[in-house]
């Protein structure tokens, strides 16, 4: 098999994106213009962030991105209306026509989304209002990118830096956007009155909308109308430590340990409130597979012998068992029994753990010894023997017999039984 030399470049390599807006995903690529006699030309591009039984599944194919997804020429690729669950990392494949012509390009590009989110900093009552000084921040975006100011869907100023002051009635709603990103503003704030009250219930969003995978990037973010404006802190259940101090809890690459129960907690000068739990199941393809032999020890001729293997997945894994050599399964189940083991099934036997995210394989090696002869005297055991005499009445010589008990009633009564290693090899007359 001839290798041909193919690459991928990402330009960047990391992307933030304003939550709502669309994103281009760029690379380059190269491939050998001909490879002996064959024109080398490329038959297919995909980018993707998901495998499913470790084949990268096309975005266009992804419910997750249904209708948002825009091939461009070479292999740019834009995402409309960006979500904060698109936040993963994004690698884009190629095939030529050539047999190894087949190429993803790695690492990838890092996308994270995030919400343009406005904060009340202080209030100041005055004859005309409420005097309120606000913070408008996104973590895509630098410290001093001006902003637009919007009151009751008018813009008050535009490019603006945060923070920013300004007196507004008990009745105005308030919002801020990045500017150049207008259509995307943060969520709007409202009663500037300089009333006092407890935090609200607080609400909680997950930033994946569909299966949470191992690996994947994840945020929890907490949210609660309060004034004074609420602190938060993120807890996971029966642990009594807070895992953060922010509204976000973020998983850099969630692990399968991640997985349980976990709720925030809004807290102000007046009151402190719980908000409901939320679990997180983190999907994971199987880990690798445990194969256990019952009975254990050394494989005898004739038993039955069963082979167990164990995984640990989510969701649970599927089985299949193979022999080496051999295309068709043994079993498919956890187990594989085999009845009156012989010499013929010795050999090299793999088992596969597999789920939707992926699979696993472990071998083990069986060796079928032969029986054992009933006669046959371990080192390690001691058997009955039998000891019979005869001899002439006028002589002191006796001779005697030595023979392993089959059973007691095989004996006479004048029999002397003893017992013996097969490691004594000094036999005593026994008459």
């Amino acid at each position: 098999l001839i290798l041909i030399l193919l690459f991928v470049t990402y330009l960047p390599s990391q992307i933030c994106a304003i939550k709502g807006s669309t994103v281009d995903l760029q690379c380059n690529y190269t491939h050998p213009d001909r490879e002996g006699d064959t024109v080398i030309e490329v038959t297919n591009r995909i980018w993707f962030t998901k495998e499913q039984l470790a084949a990268p599944v096309d975005l266009k194919a992804d419910p997750d991105y249904a209708g948002r997804i825009e091939y461009k020429n070479g292999c740019a690729v834009a995402i409309r209306d960006v979500r904060e669950s698109d936040a993963a990392v994004y690698k884009f494949r190629f095939i030529t026509n050539h047999p190894s012509g087949k190429h993803t390009g790695l690492p990838g590009v890092t996308l994270s989304v995030s919400a343009v989110e406005l904060q009340v900093v202080k209030r100041e009552r005055r004859p005309s209002g409420t005097l309120a000084e606000m913070t408008c921040k996104s973590k895509c975006l630098p410290d001093r990118h001006p902003y637009i100011w919007i009151k009751n869907g008018q813009n008050v100023l535009t490019q603006t830096s945060s923070p920013f002051s300004h007196t507004f009635s008990s009745a105005d709603r308030v919002s801020c956007a990045a500017a150049g990103h207008r259509q995307f503003p943060s969520p709007a704030v409202c009663q500037l009155s300089f009333t006092r009250y407890m935090p609200n219930l607080p609400s909680v969003s997950l930033s994946s909308s569909g299966h949470i995978v191992e690996g994947d990037p994840t945020t929890l973010t907490c949210s609660s109308d309060a004034n004074p404006v609420a602190t938060y802190s993120w807890y996971k259940k029966d642990a009594s430590d807070p895992l953060s101090k922010d509204s976000q809890l973020v998983f850099k690459s969630i692990q399968s340990s991640d997985s349980g129960e976990y709720y925030c907690k809004a807290e102000n000068v007046l009151k402190i409130r719980t908000s409901k739990v939320v679990f997180i199941d983190v999907k994971y393809a199987p880990k690798l597979p445990l194969v256990s032999l019952s009975p254990s020890g050394e494989v005898m001729e004739g038993i039955s012998l069963t082979l167990t293997c164990i995984s640990d997945s989510n969701p649970a894994a599927n089985y299949t068992w193979f022999k080496e050599n051999e295309k068709t399964p043994q079993s498919s189940g956890q187990n594989l029994t085999i009845t009156n083991i012989g010499r013929q099934h010795s050999g090299l036997y793999y088992c596969e753990a597999h789920n939707s995210r992926g699979s696993h394989k472990s071998a083990i090696h069986l060796t079928v010894a032969a029986s054992k002869s009933k006669h046959d005297v371990q080192d390690n055991e001691h058997h009955k023997v039998g000891c019979s005499c005869t001899a002439a009445a006028d002589s002191s010589v006796c001779f005697f017999s030595l023979y392993e008990v089959i059973s007691a009633n095989t004996f006479s009564s004048t029999a002397l039984f003893i017992s013996i290693s097969s490691k004594d090899i000094l036999l005593s007359v026994c008459c």
